[in-house]
């Protein structure tokens, strides 16, 4: 098994540029029709990046309500699987929200 999987997908990538350029309804899009809205259960470590990238989208859309709910979600799979690295960006997207 690979050190880097699982790897996010191009278009979770490309849905963050999206954000930090401001291209908020192209990342909105890509939530939309990604696997988010096939699934209810946040905090899957092989859909946690796809998870904080939607986090990250509501933060920008001034959705902090739902922003700081699907981070504390987040923030408690990781920690309780000991993923540093993650737990890290989820901190600080919590301190930003």
């Amino acid at each position: 098994m690979s050190p880097f999987w699982p790897l996010p997908s191009a278009a979770c990538y490309q849905a963050r540029l999206w954000i930090k350029q401001g291209n908020l309804d192209a990342a909105s899009h890509w939530s939309q029709t990604s696997r988010l809205n096939q699934t209810g259960n946040p905090g899957t470590f092989l859909y946690e990046a796809e998870d904080v990238t939607l986090a990250r989208l509501r933060i920008a859309q001034g959705n902090l309500d739902a922003a700081e709910a699907l981070l504390l979600q987040l923030h408690e799979s990781a920690a309780s699987a000991g993923r540093s690295g993650s737990l890290i960006e989820i901190l600080i997207l919590q301190a930003i929200t």
